[in-house]
């Protein structure tokens, strides 16, 4: 069975507390929850994995009290560390991976391995060309939860002008991806220029039992699912929510 390696931000479990009284905003659990339900279908699936993390924290000063974030290593997850200056922050997070991927090649060069990569992060993508390197029989999964003009509600001209240049250099990093994960058909127009084989796959479950599943459930309404940030559409759902003339219709957010 080919050994996977699932390369993303999840956050260490028995930490958490820690990183909210350090958090100066809100985390996101989103992503957090999303990469957990990964992790635990592997598992459940019987699947030899391991897992690298950068965990998604915010920066310092302005959003996170900490300056160095280093975590331990918990079960299959090695947590590498990396200062967290604003900008400096993805230097020093790609190089951390790099260092580490160079590592993990000394035992597995000759292995053929699937890496499911979590998210447009750049130093995660600046890593695939590495990665295709070292390890010349592995395949690399893209999974895209977010666009990257979409992750941040920071508006100041340096931010946006270092995030044309981040999307500039992404977009030459999709060539090392052999296949993607989608959660909108739409995404796959803006970042598969390759066409390379994907999937849609628009949420995922815990529920164990199928026959949990209320199929009788008939009353009409609209679900959000994700961050509650404004830049994902939340208010203009919520505006257009209360326009509606028929009062049996719900809005659930979660």
């Amino acid at each position: 069975m080919k050994k996977i390696i699932f390369i993303g931000g999840i956050l260490p479990e028995d930490r958490i507390n820690d990183i909210l009284n350090n958090s100066k905003t809100n985390l996101d659990f989103a992503a957090h929850n999303f990469q957990r339900k990964i992790i635990k279908g592997l598992d459940s699936m019987g699947y030899d994995y391991e897992v690298i993390s950068l965990p998604f924290i915010s920066s310092y000063p302005k959003h996170y009290k900490k300056i160095k974030i280093d975590f331990n290593r918990t079960n299959k997850i090695k947590f590498l560390s990396f200062c967290n200056l604003p900008y400096i922050k993805i230097i020093s997070r790609y190089f951390s991976l790099k260092k580490y991927l160079k590592k993990l090649s000394e035992n597995n060069e000759e292995k053929e391995l699937v890496f499911l990569m979590y998210s447009l992060h750049f130093p995660f993508l600046k890593n695939a060309k590495l990665i295709k390197k070292i390890f010349s029989n592995s395949k690399i999964t893209l999974i895209v939860p977010d666009l990257q003009e979409y992750m941040s509600d920071n508006q100041s001209i340096i931010y946006k002008t270092f995030k044309k240049i981040e999307i500039k250099l992404s977009n030459k990093c999709y060539y090392f991806i052999d296949s993607f994960v989608f959660l909108t058909k739409h995404m796959n127009e803006r970042i598969n220029y390759h066409n390379k084989p994907y999937v849609v796959v628009e949420g995922i479950s815990e529920i164990n039992n199928s026959n949990d599943i209320n199929n009788t459930f008939k009353e009409k309404y609209f679900l959000y699912s994700g961050t509650l940030a404004e830049r994902y559409g939340i208010k203009n759902l919520v505006d257009a929510f209360c326009m509606l003339k028929d009062y049996n219709i719900k809005l659930y957010i979660c």
